[in-house]
């Protein structure tokens, strides 16, 4: 589950602002037509782009990476698409804005809620006249790709990719309790499932799982050291055939799952040899002192999980420009 990519499979149908709201004067106009440039970027991302990378490098600022790039666009598209819907919510209860909405035809595909293998004539397009279906869609889309481009520097920068992990995990918190819960009423039973709160509400748990220490040996470290921790709390107690107990258990299931590369096994090898030692210890112990017999597996305490990411809250950027629509 952790691995799958089809939010980033996300693509969309052209949307020209200024010609479906009336500006008033010419700075409106302007903006509008800066809003459609944005976008017309946004629409490119997963179409056959026929720009070259060097281009494509030098229209980003030097920007490498392709979802670098792409996290580009979105963040230079959501503080205008922000100002727009929250103009245009000042005035929602007017006809005539409806009118406007409906004009937009604001069409997204949908990863999540289409098999690709029935999507012979290509992929189908869910349209919703509303804009805060393409506020929460972008949206949805700006998290996967800060998702992405996390697990492209998790080899490189372990803090890096945990700290995009967590700023994705915000960015879908915010969706699930901010933006989606209007759209309940507006959207069709068969989707689009990116348009839900509960879908987003996944997303941010599996980017909180992501950034945590999910990586084998880290996972495995920590477990070795959580268990030979309450072996000596458990010890210090008088119950040293529990602490024993507690030693063999950690390290026959370290046994049946080691792995990984080379590295990762040296230092894994440390903390077992480290555990090993203590054990022998409590059992030299226990053969002439204590004399208490190991409790069987099911009878031993384990150590509590502990949730240890947290969201970065996503706080959205608008540039705060008056937009004069003419009603």
């Amino acid at each position: 589950m952790l691995q799958f990519k089809d939010p980033l499979k996300l693509r969309t149908k052209k949307i020209v602002f200024e010609d479906v709201y009336s500006a008033q004067d010419s700075g409106t106009l302007e903006q509008l037509k800066e809003l459609s440039s944005k976008r017309v970027s946004v629409e490119l991302i997963n179409e056959n782009n026929p720009i070259t990378d060097a281009i494509a490098r030098e229209m980003s600022g030097g920007l490498t990476s392709q979802c670098e790039q792409d996290i580009q666009k979105l963040e230079l598209y959501l503080p205008l698409l922000e100002n727009l819907v929250q103009h245009v919510d000042l005035i929602g209860d007017d006809p005539r804005v409806i009118g406007w909405t409906s004009n937009l035809k604001i069409r997204w595909t949908s990863p999540l809620s289409c098999s690709s293998f029935f999507n012979l004539m290509g992929p189908r397009f869910f349209q919703i006249d509303n804009l805060r279906f393409e506020l929460g869609t972008v949206l949805f889309f700006y998290g996967a790709h800060l998702r992405e481009w996390a697990s492209q520097v998790l080899v490189t920068d372990l803090v890096r990719s945990a700290t995009l992990f967590r700023k994705a995990a915000g960015v879908y918190q915010y969706l699930a309790h901010e933006v989606l819960p209007s759209l309940q009423g507006v959207r069709t039973p068969e989707g689009p499932l990116e348009a839900t709160s509960s879908v987003s509400s996944v997303m941010n748990l599996i980017c909180l799982a992501e950034a945590q220490d999910y990586i084998s040996c880290s996972k495995v470290v920590h477990e070795l050291r959580s268990y030979k921790y309450m072996a000596q709390a458990i010890k210090t107690e008088g119950q040293i055939g529990t602490a024993m107990g507690l030693l063999k258990l950690a390290l026959n299931k370290v046994e049946r799952n080691i792995g990984g590369m080379e590295s990762w096994r040296a230092i894994i090898k440390q903390a077992m040899d480290t555990m090993a030692d203590l054990l022998r210890k409590y059992e030299h112990e226990n053969e002439f002192v204590w004399h208490e017999k190991i409790p069987y597996d099911h009878h031993l305490p384990v150590p509590q999980g502990t949730k240890i990411a947290t969201c970065i809250p996503y706080r959205p950027e608008r540039w705060e420009r008056t937009l004069a629509l003419k009603i």
